[in-house]
């Protein structure tokens, strides 16, 4: 893997998406150095848990005229719902797939592309930074399009739970067919759940009758709460429903539109779906919480979980996202609200009964809560586990396996971490660190642990990071193990045969 930067929302600590710029940019400069024939996939969330979603065909577009066989496998797990409202359905992989299918075999495609030819690429014929500002077409009689989207069906339709599928758009899939099936029955079962496909039928055939009626009531549940936090007295002094305002940048929604207020007309709302490079999914409802100082774990577990038996899917340091979807009922919302009311009520009462200590004791913990630790990019592999001497991606594969033997690994506690980067001590993660929700890591086997990355991870509850041991802590390579001090089993076997066959 080559892990690209997605742009980031410190106050919320919230991942946005990964901007055109930077792929543009990454694929450039491999092409400049010769080895843009090694990237053979790109993988993006669409939409992702926060609710952001990519302009798909924007990407694919200027994408392809970089590398026109590259494979775009787009994770829609929790877009499964979007094929059947128009605004979403033209930022799904699959519309799009099919959309440019069309596109390119079409006269008016090829006039446009001439113009584009003669005008820019004759000035630019090979890579160079003027791309990067120009918005690139794919050449009609090279481009390949490859397509895949995997979607969790269980999570916004009326699949039963693990009903999931592989959609699949590609020109060039009779030639990989055999190894992608084998591929796949190695990763599932070959005595599947019966009910489990049965539910997916139902579920599509539900959708396919009345999917867009289902969708619209679930958009208009979302308004409705988004609208009730934001405006009502007690429940904006403590809460708040962000919208594209604050989670996408102004440089990427150009419309301006704020299409998550029910006032704005359809057709401004179209215009923002159709022309900005990322807009966000009204139905989830990411709901800051930091004017409470209460942090987002305990909000969910002990405030809508215990008290209301509210579930919640995701969980940050200081908001909780709440979720609309094709069940979601008016007596659901009007209870939700009705729970934050009492909630904002029981947080007034304590704001007005605090002694002077309690007051400054609170103050701390709220500010805690709104200046949180910035969220840390990647780091960079260590040099042992990088694919050659130019910095190209690292073999976390070996990473990974070779970081389950016990000779070549350490654990260490998250609060003996600072000490032990400040005393000049390089650590290696030799596993996976995944704070839940979202799930997605703060390190990767391989990867070097930096002190960004040990600020966010003391500022996490222990019990939602997978990858740490409550009783040993995190695993990390031994240094002489990088250094090449210990040889590996396996090494030590392989230079053994060598030695043999030399001899």
């Amino acid at each position: 893997p080559y892990y690209l930067p997605s742009y980031t929302l410190d106050k919320y600590s919230i991942a946005g998406g990964v901007q055109l710029i930077t792929i543009k940019n990454t694929l450039l400069e491999l092409a400049k150095q010769g080895l843009i024939d090694r990237v053979k996939m790109i993988t993006l969330t669409n939409c992702t848990f926060d609710g952001l979603t990519y302009n798909v065909e924007k990407y694919m577009l200027e994408i392809l005229a970089i590398k026109p066989d590259l494979v775009f496998l787009w994770d829609e797990a929790w877009f499964a719902f979007a094929r059947f409202v128009p605004n979403y359905r033209q930022r799904t992989a699959m519309y799009v797939a099919e959309h440019l299918t069309d596109r390119f075999k079409s006269d008016e495609y090829r006039e446009e592309y001439k113009r584009y030819k003669k005008n820019f690429l004759a000035k630019h014929p090979e890579p160079d930074d003027a791309w990067l500002d120009q918005e690139l077409m794919p050449d009609p009689d090279v481009v390949q399009l490859r397509v895949y989207a995997s979607q969790s069906t269980h999570k916004t339709l009326s699949s039963l739970r693990q009903g999931s599928m592989i959609h699949i758009w590609d020109e060039d899939f009779n030639r990989y067919s055999d190894r992608f099936n084998k591929a796949y029955l190695t990763h599932t079962t070959t005595s599947p759940n019966y009910q489990i496909l049965a539910s997916l039928d139902i579920s599509r055939r539900q959708v396919h009758l009345e999917g867009y009626e289902l969708v619209q009531r679930s958009i208009e549940m979302a308004l409705i709460i988004r609208e009730s936090i934001n405006t009502h007295p007690a429940l904006s002094r403590y809460f708040q429903a962000l919208g594209p305002e604050e989670l996408i940048p102004d440089c990427y929604r150009t419309s301006g539109v704020k299409y998550v207020d029910p006032k704005v007309d359809a057709k401004a709302i179209a215009t923002a779906w159709a022309t900005d490079d990322f807009v966000l999914d009204p139905c989830r409802i990411n709901v800051y919480i930091g004017k409470t100082g209460v942090n987002g774990f305990v909000f969910r577990t002990q405030y809508l979980a215990e008290r209301c038996n509210i579930q919640v899917n995701k969980t940050g340091l200081n908001s909780v996202c709440i979720m609309t979807n094709i069940g979601t009922t008016r007596s659901a919302v009007a209870y939700l609200i009705e729970s934050l009311i009492r909630m904002a009520d029981e947080f007034e009462k304590n704001d007005h009964s605090f002694s002077e200590e309690q007051r400054l004791k609170f103050e701390a913990k709220r500010e805690k809560m709104t200046q949180l630790p910035p969220l840390p990019e990647f780091s960079g592999f260590h040099p042992y586990f990088l694919l050659n001497k130019k910095g190209l991606p690292g073999q976390v594969r070996k990473a990974y396996y070779e970081g389950y033997d016990p000779e070549s690994v350490f654990h260490y506690h998250i609060h003996e971490l600072e000490q032990l980067l400040k005393s000049g001590k390089t650590l290696v993660a030799a596993t996976f660190i995944i704070p839940v929700p979202p799930g997605f890591p703060l390190l990767v086997p391989g990867q070097f642990l930096d002190k960004p990355t040990v600020d966010f991870l003391m500022a996490l509850s222990a019990n939602e990071i997978i990858g740490l041991d409550p009783a040993l802590g995190i695993r990390f390579f031994k240094e002489e193990y990088l250094a090449g001090k210990t040889v590996h089993k396996k090494d030590k076997n392989r230079a053994a045969r060598i030695a043999v066959v030399g001899s």
